[in-house]
Protein backbone atom coordinates (compact mmCIF):
# COMPACT_ATOMS: atom_id res chain seq x y z
CA UNK A 1 0.00 0.00 0.00
CA UNK A 2 2.72 2.47 0.97
CA UNK A 3 4.07 1.77 -2.75
CA UNK A 4 0.71 2.77 -4.29
CA UNK A 5 0.83 5.75 -2.20
CA UNK A 6 4.47 6.26 -2.97
CA UNK A 7 3.38 6.42 -6.56
CA UNK A 8 0.21 8.55 -6.33
CA UNK A 9 2.70 11.34 -4.76
CA UNK A 10 5.21 11.34 -7.58
CA UNK A 11 2.21 11.58 -10.08
CA UNK A 12 1.03 14.68 -8.18
CA UNK A 13 4.32 15.77 -8.57
CA UNK A 14 5.82 14.87 -11.82
CA UNK A 15 4.70 15.04 -15.45
CA UNK A 16 5.05 12.35 -18.15
CA UNK A 17 4.71 12.72 -21.65
CA UNK A 18 5.58 9.51 -23.75
CA UNK A 19 8.67 8.28 -22.25
CA UNK A 20 9.83 12.28 -21.56
CA UNK A 21 9.95 12.47 -17.25
CA UNK A 22 9.19 16.30 -16.25
CA UNK A 23 10.01 16.51 -12.62
CA UNK A 24 8.36 19.94 -11.18
CA UNK A 25 10.69 19.39 -8.27
CA UNK A 26 12.42 22.59 -9.74
CA UNK A 27 10.67 25.98 -8.47
CA UNK A 28 10.05 29.13 -10.73
CA UNK A 29 12.81 30.61 -8.57
CA UNK A 30 15.04 27.88 -9.87
CA UNK A 31 13.74 28.46 -13.47
CA UNK A 32 14.23 32.12 -13.20
CA UNK A 33 17.84 31.81 -12.06
CA UNK A 34 19.00 29.36 -14.91
CA UNK A 35 17.26 31.86 -17.25
CA UNK A 36 18.94 34.69 -15.65
CA UNK A 37 22.47 33.19 -16.02
CA UNK A 38 21.66 32.63 -19.89
CA UNK A 39 21.29 36.67 -20.40
CA UNK A 40 24.09 37.25 -18.36
CA UNK A 41 26.20 34.90 -20.60
CA UNK A 42 24.63 36.41 -23.47
CA UNK A 43 25.25 39.90 -22.41
CA UNK A 44 29.10 38.65 -21.52
CA UNK A 45 29.48 37.52 -24.84
CA UNK A 46 28.52 40.95 -26.46
CA UNK A 47 30.20 42.92 -24.27
CA UNK A 48 33.67 40.89 -25.72
CA UNK A 49 32.71 41.73 -29.34
CA UNK A 50 32.35 44.90 -29.08
CA UNK A 51 35.29 45.17 -26.82
CA UNK A 52 37.07 43.45 -29.87
CA UNK A 53 36.11 46.54 -32.07
CA UNK A 54 38.11 48.60 -30.28
CA UNK A 55 41.24 46.81 -30.28
CA UNK A 56 44.14 48.34 -32.80
CA UNK A 57 45.53 46.52 -35.65
CA UNK A 58 48.66 46.13 -33.49
CA UNK A 59 46.67 44.33 -30.67
CA UNK A 60 44.73 41.90 -33.25
CA UNK A 61 48.13 41.05 -34.94
CA UNK A 62 49.28 39.99 -31.20
CA UNK A 63 46.23 37.90 -30.41
CA UNK A 64 46.46 36.26 -33.72
CA UNK A 65 43.12 38.03 -35.47
CA UNK A 66 42.79 40.01 -38.28
CA UNK A 67 40.17 42.86 -39.16
CA UNK A 68 37.79 40.65 -41.03
CA UNK A 69 38.08 37.81 -38.08
CA UNK A 70 36.98 40.36 -36.07
CA UNK A 71 34.02 42.09 -38.30
CA UNK A 72 33.03 38.15 -38.69
CA UNK A 73 33.17 37.64 -35.05
CA UNK A 74 30.94 41.06 -34.29
CA UNK A 75 28.08 40.21 -37.37
CA UNK A 76 27.14 36.92 -35.48
CA UNK A 77 24.00 37.16 -33.51
CA UNK A 78 24.12 37.46 -29.63
CA UNK A 79 23.39 33.75 -29.15
CA UNK A 80 25.92 32.59 -31.89
CA UNK A 81 28.91 30.61 -30.55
Amino acid sequence: MLRNSSNAARAAQDTEIGHIHFSRQKSLLDHFGEVAAKVSMLMERRRQRLALLELDSRLLRDVGLSRADVWQECSKSVWQR
